[in-house]
């Protein structure tokens, strides 16, 4: 069977660090599917924002991020997610029996449960280590022995 990783961004999308992970990712699983999720959140300015353009302007970044997967070579799949990136994520575990997350987000819009220790206690134990460390230490290219070092200071 197919690793699942879940990637759950918005803004940060089309970003290199996000792209090369998930290219290094593909490379070093013999059997690995991706599936996209972008948050649909509403843009921090502007007076009237309508739903409808909400929903397509995250679409299209889906759709882009797809794109790029699909000329690498990479399999995967996308969609349109809750606007709460924490509810976002948890719906597309609950559908799809995701065994990764790679989170790649931006400072802002931050959901209201954006504390560390909050996500900390309603995260499964074994997904800890993979929010506080794994997906940073990819992408920073830390060196292993950082691991127990950090993921024993996580926040609980």
């Amino acid at each position: 069977m197919a690793k699942r990783v879940l990637v759950l961004a918005n803004e940060t999308i089309g970003g290199k660090n996000l792209l090369d992970r998930v290219k290094a990712i593909a490379a070093e699983e013999d059997n690995v599917r991706f599936h996209v999720v972008v948050p649909q959140t509403r843009p921090r300015h502007g007076n009237i924002i309508y739903d409808d353009i909400v929903r397509d302007s995250a679409q299209v970044r889906v759709d882009l991020a797809l794109e790029f997967m699909r000329d690498e070579g990479i399999k995967g799949t996308g969609e349109v997610g809750d606007g709460d990136p924490f509810n976002a994520a948890m719906d597309a575990v609950a559908e799809r029996g995701i065994d990764e997350i790679l989170v790649f987000a931006s400072d802002y819009p931050h959901w209201d449960a954006d504390d560390p220790r909050y996500i900390a206690r309603v995260l499964p134990d074994e997904w800890a280590p993979k929010v506080f460390h794994d997906n940073a230490a990819g992408v920073l290219r830390m060196p292993a022995e950082t691991e127990r070092a950090v993921t024993a200071g996580a926040p609980r």
